[in-house]
């Protein structure tokens, strides 16, 4: 891409969120490149317990070999855009990013992104096409060509609270007409008729995964159109409406912005709030370190499960969304030899 593109993509971002400059690191005086090294800046999003994590896997990889020298920035994920195009307008990329959105299209498409096929050997780039799932080749393809690796997927499905199931004599859901019953069960209103629980509630952000489950699809490839209106992804729509016509809108938003002030991050199904709760693989951590504080206070237990996302009839069983985290290299890094070599070691592509 020219520089007049990229200045004018600088110019938009700036008038958008010039202030998101002020988010970058400060480098860690510390980190100090070996000599004879060569550095690869490396942008990521965790916090907490999961940095640690990256930078023990850094840690490795730089004692692994001695030819690369990996810096970690944790950067937070608003306005990352913002910040890759002013850093690229500047000159100084990084030259890795770990990412977990939808971008790879819109930046693949403006020409932020070197392709897989630009990083590694043909042999290589064949090699991977056949060793990713194919969810995670979808997830990383743009225009017939990969622009990143995935180092993990993230896959939905229902969690539930087993011990409350018990008590009311109901079984994990297998259709969608369980997981609906479950929920007129176990959806007690007060005298006023508020509720303090229920027994699930459709995110609205996760039409992705309930359409795949009426048996719909998003996009059609073989002619580039885009079928979010198709039948079975309206009668989705539908049925993930029809909760707040049964409960009231107003009803189910205050009961969601209560969601918002469990502390932190928490997991509102492990306060009681739901029955059941549609989210990813990560929550089973939330759930062992849960057990084991009622253990440590001399609780009694709660048992949780996990279930497939049950399939209306004529839908389709196990399914669901998929996306992810995958490393991508910016057009301009100054090792982009250094990032590919560092995504085969997180990933364990090629060895």
């Amino acid at each position: 891409m020219n520089g007049t593109r990229w200045s004018l993509i600088a110019l938009g971002c700036l008038a958008v969120g010039v202030t998101g400059v002020t988010f970058f690191e400060q480098p860690d005086p510390r980190s100090q490149v070996p000599a004879a090294r060569r550095e690869v800046v490396f942008w990521h999003f965790w916090g907490g317990d999961d940095r640690r994590v990256v930078e023990e896997v850094v840690d490795r990889f730089n004692r692994s070999q001695e030819e690369h020298f990996v810096r970690a920035v944790a950067m937070p994920g608003n306005n990352l855009d913002v910040k890759l195009f002013l850093a690229v307008t500047g000159g100084d990329p990084p030259d890795l990013i770990n990412q977990d959105d939808a971008i790879i299209a819109d930046w693949a498409h403006r020409g932020a992104l070197r392709s897989i096929d630009e990083l590694a050997s043909p042999e290589e780039a064949d090699h991977l096409r056949r060793w990713l799932f194919p969810a995670a080749r979808r997830l990383v393809e743009y225009d017939q060509r990969l622009y990143a690796l995935p180092n993990g997927l993230d896959i939905r499905a229902l969690y539930y609270n087993k011990t409350l199931l018990d008590q009311h004599g109901l079984e994990p859901p297998r259709t969608l007409d369980d997981l609906d019953l479950i929920a007129e069960t176990i959806s007690p209103a007060d005298y006023a008729g508020r509720r303090e629980t229920f027994g699930y509630l459709p995110d609205p952000r996760r039409l992705w995964a309930w359409g795949a489950v009426f048996d719909g699809d998003f996009y059609d490839e073989e002619t580039g159109r885009v079928t979010a209106d198709s039948e079975p992804i309206v009668r989705a729509l539908d049925w993930m409406a029809g909760y707040s016509r049964r409960y009231g809108s107003e009803e189910v938003a205050a009961f969601r912005q209560g969601d918002q002030s469990l502390p932190g991050k928490s997991f509102p199904l492990l306060a009681g709030r739901y029955a059941l709760l549609m989210d990813g693989q990560w929550r089973v951590r939330d759930i062992a370190a849960s057990q084991q504080a009622r253990r440590d206070a001399g609780l009694p237990p709660i048992e949780y499960g996990v279930c497939p996302l049950p399939p209306p009839p004529g839908g389709r069983e196990n399914a669901g969304w998929v996306n992810g985290n995958f490393f991508l290299v910016p057009r301009g890094a100054n090792n982009a030899d250094g990032a590919w070599e560092f995504m085969k070691f997180w990933s364990g592509f090629g060895g």
